[in-house]
């Protein structure tokens, strides 16, 4: 399975509930923890620079709306380990690759990097490329980030 940016997630979310997804790779993804996309991704998002004014609104009122009904990671830590893959971790078996710019505007390479920390520290296959200079899409470095992908998805189905 790949992803990009919320595909990520999506991504993440899979690999934590079905073990048919036998390799991932994730590029600019909102990945690692909730605690950490809620501090690195969702209180920031509103500043995302693609995203007219009314959008970044309708984001601010989803965001108070949902932690309204909530609370945060750290406030209500009980609802949000229940549906956080990290918190999940020993139903996360699935290699992954990350690879995330760090001058992503769009996504803070931080949760890439934290994923990779948590899932090195847990014993589970990872690999992080982080590339200087480029954006959310890793279009400067496309060519080197797609050739990574298809190595490790080699790597784990041939």
């Amino acid at each position: 399975m790949w992803g990009h940016s919320l595909g990520g997630n999506l991504t993440q979310r899979a690999i934590t509930i079905t073990s048919d997804i036998k390799v991932a790779v994730v590029w600019g993804g909102v990945v690692s923890s909730y605690n950490d996309m809620y501090e690195l991704w969702f209180n920031q998002r509103q500043r995302t620079p693609e995203a007219s004014a009314q959008i970044q609104e309708h984001w601010r009122v989803g965001r108070v709306n949902f932690t309204k009904l909530h609370g945060t990671p750290s406030s209500n830590p009980e609802f949000w380990n229940t549906i956080d893959p990290v918190a999940n971790l020993n139903y996360f078996n699935t290699p992954v690759q990350l690879h995330h710019s760090r001058d992503d505007e769009t996504v803070s390479y931080r949760l890439s990097e934290e994923l990779a920390k948590t899932l090195t520290k847990a014993g589970k296959p990872n690999e992080f490329n982080l590339y200087e200079g480029d954006n959310h899409n890793i279009n400067a470095n496309f060519s080197t980030a797609m050739e990574r992908s298809i190595e490790f998805f080699d790597k784990y189905l041939k």
